[in-house]
Order: structure tokens, then C-alpha cells, then sequence
């Protein structure tokens, strides 16, 4: 991964004559906070969301995880004292294939990554609320540039009432590209087992009921490694998660990432979740 990396930002440093300036990665990338409130209330739960506009033909990648090569994207968001905010939640990014068996997860033109957040139980009428962001980025086409950016959002704070929204059709638009809960997933069953021949190896089987293709994407894991997802001849799904350091007696682990299944009236995302136990030999 690091070797795909430095070949990536080396490409980036040669100019290229037939492109006048040198790109600026700081600017193919346009970086707004918004909120899906014009104005807010004491104890309110509402929604923040960081859009990042991507010049076209550019990419940058998957916050979770950028896949073989790659920088993942880096949103920290900052409120006022009393604010509860949580994490980013990225978008489902788009799997791309390249020379060399490499696979980054990466997302194009409007990218909008949501913060939950829920405003103190007091607030004073009329006072202005500021949150600020800072982003981080790597972006590519041929080339890659890394870049960064800031933004920054002041609301009003009402006295309790009626929500107040604000870019209802941007946020409705956000929360679909969203994985969703895999509780929503009907006929799901799971597996898993340590492969005897490999004792480091562990693998999770899936399945759906209905599904006529499934896919996965992993978060990044450190240990144990995600190495593989293989269709079965049933048509379910093999996760392959090798460790690094074979753990021994009673082990416990999540492989998180996002299934992909395709039926006949589409293809939905889920986010995968699920703890496995494996009891390994001293």
C-alpha cells in the first residue's frame, strides 16, 4: 500500500506541460458546512453536513478506508461548549479497479458526509452558535495533489418550538447514500470458522435470502487483516481475515465494511457489523 502511495505522489510531482498551472489540491476541492436547520432549539437533535465538491474528472477517497492506495479523507468537525457531535458518516464510496490487482473505494463530484448532533438543553434566544470544520484530502486523475480546507457555520438559537429545516432536499439526498442498518436486511444468515489448513486464517461466511449478488467493502482493519471477499457457488459471500499475530485461546473481533445486495428491484447498502468469536489452540 505504501509502495502504490509514494508511486502516487510521485506521479503528482512531474509536471505536465500540456496542462499550463501546476494543479492546486487545495482548490480541486471545495469544502461547505451546512445544516438542515435554519435555526436551532434547546435539546435539539439535528444534522450537520460537510459537502465537498470535486472538480471534475478528480476523485478523492473513502474516509473509512481508501482501498489499496490512496489517503483516506479526513473531516473533524468543532462546535460550541455544551454540543454533542459524532462521527463523520461517509457516503457509500465507488469501488474502482486498477492496473496492477490495485483497488481503491473512492467518491466523485458532490460528496456529503453527515455529523449527528444534538444541541445543550439550555440556549439563549437570538445567541449565534459557530461550528468549524477542517478537511484533509488526497485528489487524483492521472495525477494526485494533497489538499486541505476549512469551513465554518453560524446558527441562530430559537426559543423551543417547531423545527425550523433548512436544505431539506440536499440532506434528503445525503441520508439515501448512506449505508443502511442491516437490520433492515431480511433472510441475512452468517457463519464462521477458523481454516484448519491456515490456523491464522479466519473465515465469515454470508448469505441473503433472495439476493442474487453480494458484495463487500471493508473498513480498515489492522488486525485481523481484511485479504479477500469471494462469491460462493451458492451464491453467498467468503470473508477472509488473516492475522498478523495468531492469537491464542479465546478471540473476539468485528469485521465491519459495508455489503452490497443486488435482487431483482435493485441493489441496497448495508453496514456490516457483526463480532465473531474463534477459540484458537494454546
Amino acid at each position: 500500500m505504501l509502495t502504490a502511495l509514494a508511486l502516487l505522489l510521485s506521479v503528482g510531482a512531474i509536471q505536465d506541460p500540456r496542462a499550463g498551472a501546476e494543479p492546486d489540491g487545495n482548490k480541486l476541492v471545495r469544502v461547505e458546512l451546512l445544516s438542515e436547520r435554519a435555526k436551532i432549539h434547546p435539546g435539539e437533535h439535528f444534522t450537520l453536513a460537510a459537502q465537498l465538491n470535486v472538480s471534475r474528472g478528480w476523485h478523492i477517497y473513502w474516509g473509512e478506508n481508501p482501498g489499496d492506495s490512496g489517503v483516506p479523507t479526513r473531516l473533524e468537525l468543532e462546535g460550541p461548549k455544551g454540543f454533542e457531535l459524532g462521527a463523520a458518516r461517509f457516503p457509500v464510496p465507488e469501488r474502482h479497479a486498477e492496473e496492477g490487482d490495485i483497488v481503491t473505494f473512492v467518491h466523485e463530484g458532490k460528496v456529503l458526509v453527515l455529523f449527528d448532533a444534538v444541541a445543550p438543553a439550555k440556549l439563549a434566544a437570538g445567541e449565534k452558535m459557530r461550528f468549524e470544520l477542517s478537511a484533509s484530502w488526497l485528489v487524483c486523475t492521472t495525477r494526485c495533489f494533497q489538499g486541505e480546507g476549512e469551513a465554518s457555520l453560524e446558527l441562530e438559537c430559537a426559543a423551543a418550538g417547531e423545527a425550523l429545516p433548512a436544505n431539506e432536499a440536499l440532506f434528503k439526498e445525503a441520508r439515501a447514500k448512506l449505508p443502511r442498518p442491516l437490520s433492515e436486511l431480511t433472510g441475512l444468515s452468517t457463519g464462521s470458522n477458523i481454516d484448519v489448513q491456515k490456523l491464522g486464517d479466519f473465515r465469515v461466511s454470508i448469505a441473503a435470502k433472495g439476493a442474487l449478488e453480494l458484495g463487500f467493502l471493508p473498513t480498515d482493519q489492522k488486525n485481523p487483516a481484511f485479504v479477500s471477499a469471494t462469491t460462493t457457488p451458492e451464491g453467498g459471500l467468503e470473508l477472509l481475515y488473516r492475522w498478523k499475530e495468531q492469537p491464542k485461546g479465546e478471540a473476539h473481533f468485528a469485521c465491519p465494511g459495508i455489503l452490497s445486495v443486488k435482487t431483482s428491484t435493485g441493489t441496497a447498502q448495508y453496514w456490516f457489523d457483526h463480532k465473531y468469536f474463534a477459540a484458537y489452540g494454546n
